[in-house]
Order: structure tokens, then C-alpha cells, then sequence
């Protein structure tokens, strides 16, 4: 196969991303995800980034990223987004899961949860980390 060359990789773009992009949003996801990371750190919190992207992508996007505390998980062959209430059901995001942050306690029941107005909008951190105390 003379002449051929694999085609080079740009910076994984999640589904997250890609879809707040054909919005006109840049770097939601990523921002979100950065941010989390970096306030639990010391907290001893564990962050589950819970996004539609396939397993093997959301690896690679947290090892690019550095994003240690950070567990990411996929909603592919899921009913969460419905199970949980966050599929948008209008808009050109139809389908999709709106921005949420649920915190949980030791036993697993939420303690905290913020349905975030508009996708483009940041989840206020703050909140979320004085309820994971």
C-alpha cells in the first residue's frame, strides 16, 4: 500500500462539544469538565462525566485533558437521559441530554442536582461542591 498514510488525528472532539459548535458554543463541555476536575482535586470527590461520546473517546479526551478525578462514563445503549429526565425534546438539540449536575451521597441518593437553564450556560460549581461535603 505504497503512498498511503493513515489521516492525522486532530483534538477529539466529543459529542458534547460537536453539537454546542453547530450552536455557535465553544469549549461548554471541555470548560465544564476542566473546571471539576480542577475544584475537586482536593476534595476527595469523585466527578462521573456522564456524556453520550463512546467509552474509547471519553478515555482518550480525560488522558489529552489531564483530567484525573474525573470518571467519565457513556450514555451509548443507555436509557439514562430518559431514566433521569434530561432529553431535550425540542430544538435542534432534540434527543440530546441537557446540561445537569446531580450530586450523590455515600448512599447513592442525590443531594444535589441543577438542571442548567440554557446549554450554554456553566452549572455553578460552588453548589455542587459544598453539597459533596
Amino acid at each position: 500500500m505504497s503512498g498511503w498514510r493513515a489521516p492525522e488525528r486532530r483534538g477529539e472532539e466529543s459529542a458534547c462539544d460537536r453539537q454546542q459548535r453547530q450552536m455557535g458554543i465553544r469549549d461548554g463541555c471541555r470548560a465544564t469538565a476542566r473546571a471539576f476536575n480542577a475544584k475537586v482535586a482536593e476534595s476527595g470527590a469523585v466527578v462521573l462525566m456522564i456524556s453520550a461520546d463512546l467509552p474509547f473517546a471519553q478515555k482518550r479526551f480525560c488522558e489529552a485533558e489531564g483530567l484525573d478525578h474525573v470518571v467519565p462514563l457513556s450514555t451509548f445503549r443507555s436509557s439514562f437521559v430518559k431514566d433521569y429526565g434530561l432529553e431535550m425534546l425540542g430544538g435542534p438539540l432534540k434527543g440530546l441530554s441537557a446540561r445537569a449536575v446531580l450530586v450523590l451521597d455515600e448512599k447513592d441518593q442525590i443531594v444535589h442536582a441543577e438542571l442548567v437553564p440554557e446549554i450554554v450556560q456553566e452549572p455553578d460549581y460552588d453548589a455542587a461542591l459544598a453539597a459533596a461535603k
